[in-house]
């Protein structure tokens, strides 16, 4: 697993991909970063076990009545937006 921590200011942008040119400071606005105190990766790991707990029997649910799609998000931007078109696509009209 891979972890980045994320800083952030007030206006909670976050910069997990990108650190900041100068250290602890908003590239764009010059204000302060602040990093959270629970920002770390066995924190990361904890919650990502909870989601799945609470996400897991949600899918199952819903995939039992065959309306869960599944959307790699991980595909460039349309990509996604032209399978999530797939999925909400209006019904064919009726005759």
């Amino acid at each position: 697993m891979r972890f980045h921590t994320n800083a952030i200011h007030f206006s909670l942008r976050r910069f997990a991909t990108r650190p900041p040119k100068n250290n602890m400071t908003d590239d764009v606005t010059g204000e302060p970063l602040i990093q959270r105190s629970d920002d770390n990766a066995e924190t990361l790991r904890k919650r990502l076990v909870t989601f799945h707990k609470q996400t897991g029997p949600v899918s199952e649910y819903y995939k039992a009545k065959g309306l869960w799609h599944g959307i790699d998000a991980a595909q460039s931007p349309s990509v996604v937006w032209d399978n999530l078109s797939k999925v909400f696509r209006p019904p064919p009209a009726k005759s």
